[in-house]
């Protein structure tokens, strides 16, 4: 029984190749998990180098209101035909409504970009968690009978009995 397939081609449950199959998908979870939270730590810690960086030198936010304002033209239809642009981009000062416009990208892609990261650690913790021991509790768990499974057929459970009144 050692060595014999199933039909299907697989070892039979409790052989050493189901062992082995079952170690090697333990391990590989592990290295995905190993590299989920790596890849959200190291996301993490670029997101917050590049909020350090706009707080030491917040103009640095000029070049993508200048690339929201050449892409979309957004200043521009906000003003209105009446008053003309000179040509100079920075003419207007740097408090346009596309430099608002990016500060706020900024910082929705910045807090989009930390959550997804945070829920890549998350995700890497919960696959590293996974183990013998956690499996072996999992396969426990899903063998217990419920607890509606020892109920007769005929019970219906309520809140109130007939003939009872309410608790």
């Amino acid at each position: 029984m050692l060595g014999k397939k199933t039909a299907r081609g697989a070892a039979p449950p409790g052989t050493n190749a189901s062992a082995e199959r079952g170690a090697w998908v333990l391990r590989a979870g592990r290295i995905g998990g190993l590299t989920l939270a790596l890849c959200g730590i190291a996301t993490l810690l670029l997101a917050l180098w590049e909020i350090w960086q706009l707080y030491r030198d917040p103009q640095s936010i000029v070049t993508l209101a200048a690339a929201i304002q050449q892409a979309t033209g957004v200043d521009g239809s906000l003003v209105g035909a009446a008053v003309t642009r000179s040509a100079d981009p920075e003419g207007a000062g740097p408090y346009t409504f596309s430099y608002f416009l990016a500060w706020l990208l900024k910082l929705v892609l910045l807090a989009l970009i930390g959550k997804m990261a945070f829920w890549s650690v998350q995700a890497g913790r919960a696959l590293l968690a996974i183990g013998p021991e956690a499996a072996a509790k999992e396969a426990a768990k899903q063998e217990k009978p419920k607890e509606t499974d020892r109920l007769p057929p005929d019970y219906r459970p309520s809140h109130r009995q007939p003939g009872r009144p309410l608790q």
